[in-house]
């Protein structure tokens, strides 16, 4: 059992995962030195079906470190995983996608942020929002605002759900009096030892405030998308198809409407999907994108 949670936690912390395909996952020696930065100056392209190679984006001096951005991930993902918190980090739970039309599957997967007000990107809700709009006219014709609001309201609702379950998984944690912590050698993930902590630094003191600025997070994303779902008038929506969309129009009847190479990640933190999202109706259930 030991060895087989040494090679587990070898896997999961060390090896680049192909987005959406645990299949191929890699491990690449020398290349699971690279730290993580959300400002990479390198960064990961296929080479060939069972090959990676890795680019610079600028020049390098002699000496820099070389950076790439493991994920799109919140901080609670980051110590959990690696040990380690990034300052001024502006993502907070966990990537998800939405199920319904077969367009949204293009669009960006949904993940929170602490930086804007609307809890998500305007361009990832957008950009579902016209997927939804563009499969309903090319089954039934022009859409109706009634029908457009009805469209937003199943991505709302499907959002919601998605937050609330987010949210009942993440368990409140207790006052940290109540935890038992070595002030002096508090040992971290992966049983690091961290020396000379006092009880407001130490590892457990963080991962219980990023546990509770995560589930504020999840509890102003569900009500916020519960009260886009009491709107009666349609948000705007940008005259402009989303890029994703666009690329797909602009392609030829049959051809691949790709034209980038897949993306690449350090094998996404936390990775066991939770349960689908059952009830949301045409929107679909939801799994974690990470």
């Amino acid at each position: 059992f030991e060895d087989l949670r040494w090679a587990l936690s070898v896997v999961k912390t060390r090896g680049f995962a192909f987005e959406g395909t645990r299949e191929s996952t890699m491990m690449i020696p020398l290349a699971d030195f690279l730290n993580h930065n959300r400002v990479a100056s390198v960064r990961t392209a296929t080479l060939a079906e069972d090959a990676l190679r890795f680019v610079a984006t600028k020049n390098v001096m002699p000496g820099e470190e070389l950076c790439i951005d493991y994920a799109q991930a919140s901080n609670l993902e980051f110590l959990v995983r690696y040990g380690f918190r990034v300052e001024d980090n502006p993502y907070g739970g966990r990537q998800f996608d939405l199920g319904g039309e077969p367009l949204q599957g293009h669009c960006p997967s949904y993940i929170l942020r602490y930086d804007t007000p609307d809890i998500i990107e305007n361009a990832t809700v957008d950009c579902h929002r016209q997927a939804r709009y563009l499969s309903f006219e090319q089954q039934f014709g022009t859409l109706q605002p009634h029908e457009q609001l009805r469209e937003d309201r199943y991505i709302y609702t499907a959002v919601e759900e998605a937050c609330l379950q987010l949210l009942s998984m993440l368990e409140a944690p207790r006052p940290l009096s109540e935890y038992e912590v070595d002030a002096e050698h508090e040992q971290g993930p992966g049983g690091v030892i961290l020396e000379g902590r006092n009880g407001g630094d130490g590892i457990t003191a963080v991962l219980v405030r990023e546990i509770r600025a995560e589930r504020a997070l999840l509890q102003r994303c569900a009500g916020e998308f519960r009260r886009r779902q009491e709107e009666t008038i349609p948000r705007p929506v940008p005259a402009m198809l989303a890029e994703p969309l666009a690329r797909l129009q602009a392609a030829p009847a049959g051809a691949p409407a790709g034209g980038q190479d897949p993306s690449v990640t350090r094998e996404s933190p936390m990775a066991a999907p939770p349960p689908e999202a059952g009830g949301l109706g045409n929107a679909g259930g939801w799994n974690s994108a990470g």
